[in-house]
């Protein structure tokens, strides 16, 4: 289960008080929405929540965790539910070696994005 705070649900309020406030959809609503396809939510949602903050999960004492179960839980979770725009697939090399880890940014991350913005400025495409 996971708790968002009032403070980052309710962001139009003006004043956030720790409460149940009502939903501003019906359940029947948010079900019609779930069937919309999915282009169409995509060029919607950006124009729903422009205002809207992005919240973050964090370790703390009602919930630690640790980097080792962190990491556990994206070999179990990234590979059967990536995200819907994934560039390339998941993979994850922790390291406690800084030059490792220069390695690793320079060849999986810095070459495959200029790579792929040399593609998009030679194909005349708009880089992602």
């Amino acid at each position: 289960m996971t708790h968002v705070s009032t403070a980052f649900s309710n962001t139009h309020v003006k004043n956030i008080e720790e409460k149940f406030y009502e939903s501003p959809m019906s359940a029947e609503a948010l079900e019609a929405v779930s069937e919309l396809d999915e282009n169409l939510v995509e060029k919607i949602l950006p124009t729903q929540t422009s205002h809207i903050p992005i919240y973050n999960f964090v370790s703390g004492a009602q919930n630690p965790i640790s980097w080792g179960d962190f990491i556990d839980l994206n070999r179990k979770y990234g590979i059967d539910k990536p995200t819907t725009k994934a560039v390339w697939y998941y993979g994850l090399n922790p390291t406690n070696c800084y030059y490792m880890f220069l390695f690793y940014n320079f060849f999986l991350h810095f070459i495959p994005a200029l790579l792929a913005d040399l593609y998009f400025a030679l194909t005349g495409k708009r880089r992602v």
